[in-house]
């Protein structure tokens, strides 16, 4: 919590002092996690007004008083009390992290220019924080700590940006980060060269945001007839910048039917069901998936 002066009401001693006697009951009123910014101003008649900004990491709500309301005790606890119930019930404010990047300075100007080429944006009032470190190369330097802080109903704009500026959201879903879904594409290409023969290629547990979760569907895969379906998990290595690990879930048609009987609720078979998935191979739509198995009856049909 902290309580701040402007300068220009600094410069006015009578009303700054003014202003420090009734802190306590600013205090008194004001949440931990807020702050509270007096300035001056001047209305329509020229008369002195005090003016209250109380913000916390979510919002913001801004007062204004006539010097002699400070007088009044019992009307200034009332007038502060609704300021801050304002506060509660005001815009959020979020903060979207960014995974810290080597860039190029032309692609932090893009990125601001894309948050102030959009008006919606604008309203939310950006905030950038980060910090730079210089590396051996000239022309790119390494970003950490690098956020933006937003009214909420302007994140999903200002997250559309960040990708769209070749950034990418800390925590984001991984397949959701820029050419990842490129790479698990090419990657199932290299696949369909090897036995055994893929019929279908479909990621699972999309909001996974360290692992790439691979489904693949092979006639002439073993079927074991258990009921299982585990994934095994491989270094991502250089194939998946990013990933930690990529785990393949190999199995037959045969063996997929059984454990949709058996085990509706396991984390592949759910997310087939629901749609929570990306389609890889042969199509991106699915359509080659709901005519090989029609039992599914997936939400997305």
């Amino acid at each position: 919590m902290s309580i701040l002066l402007s300068p220009e009401l600094e410069s006015n001693h009578a009303l700054a002092g003014a202003v420090r006697s009734v802190e306590p009951i600013l205090q008194e009123h004001l949440p931990r996690t807020a702050d509270a910014n007096w300035d001056l101003e001047r209305d329509s008649s020229n008369r002195e007004i005090l003016v209250l900004a109380v913000s916390d990491p979510w919002g913001h709500s801004v007062g204004k008083f006539e010097p002699k309301e400070l007088a009044n005790p019992s009307g200034l606890h009332g007038r502060l009390s609704d300021l801050v119930e304002e506060l509660k019930y005001s815009v959020r404010r979020v903060r979207i992290e960014i995974r810290d990047a080597l860039c190029t300075t032309e692609q932090v100007l893009a990125l601001q220019q894309r948050l102030n080429a959009h008006e919606e944006i604008v309203q939310g009032r950006p905030r950038l924080f980060n910090r730079v470190q210089m590396g051996t190369d000239p022309n790119k330097m390494l970003i950490t700590d690098f956020a933006i802080e937003v009214d909420e109903n302007a994140a999903d704009l200002v997250k559309q940006a960040i990708h769209d500026s070749g950034f990418n959201v800390r925590g984001a879903p991984l397949l959701e980060r820029d050419g990842i879904l490129d790479r698990v594409r090419e990657l199932v290409r290299h696949h369909l060269t090897d036995p055994p023969v893929l019929q279908h290629a479909i990621c699972v547990r999309i909001d996974d945001p360290s692992d790439v979760h691979l489904v693949e569907i092979a006639a002439d895969a073993p079927y074991l007839g258990d009921g299982s379906l585990e994934g095994v998990a491989f270094s991502a290595g250089d194939a998946i910048p990013g990933a930690r690990s990529l785990v393949i879930y190999l199995t037959s048609p045969d063996d997929l039917r059984l454990v949709m009987d058996r085990d509706p609720r396991h984390p592949v078979i759910r997310d087939l069901l629901s749609g929570n998935c990306k389609f890889v191979h042969p199509d991106t739509t699915g359509k080659a998936f709901d005519r090989d198995f029609p039992s599914f009856h997936r939400a997305s049909q």
